[in-house]
């Protein structure tokens, strides 16, 4: 009874953290870490950025996670579209590189 109880509660915590994985994709962050200016036209105000985002992957479970190639960028004072250059996959995460062309609007 004991195993069987065991098996059970274990089963289910397998299943609720690869659902979860599932759902990352779906967030709105659109938070993205170490942000830096390729390139940048002064008379337009236009900047090529490169920067990468980390989504968080489950050891446990089913891992379909579906990285957006296309990601919109607003951090306050540049605001443009960033599209997906690569990604490495690990055993806690995927990082995703993303590089696109941004205005400075303020």
């Amino acid at each position: 009874m004991f195993k069987k109880m065991t098996v059970t509660i274990l089963l289910i915590g397998i299943l609720t953290t690869g659902g979860l994985s599932i759902h990352t994709n779906e967030l709105k962050d659109d938070s993205f870490i170490g942000c830096t200016n390729i390139s940048q036209n002064q008379e337009t105000n236009e900047y090529v950025k490169k920067c990468f985002k980390t989504f968080p992957k489950s050891p446990l479970g089913p891992n379909v996670i579906r990285v957006p190639d296309i990601s919109p960028y607003d951090d306050g004072t540049y605001q443009g579209t960033l599209y997906l250059v690569s990604q490495k996959s690990s055993m806690f995460s995927i990082t995703a590189n993303y590089e696109g062309s941004v205005k400075k609007y303020k």
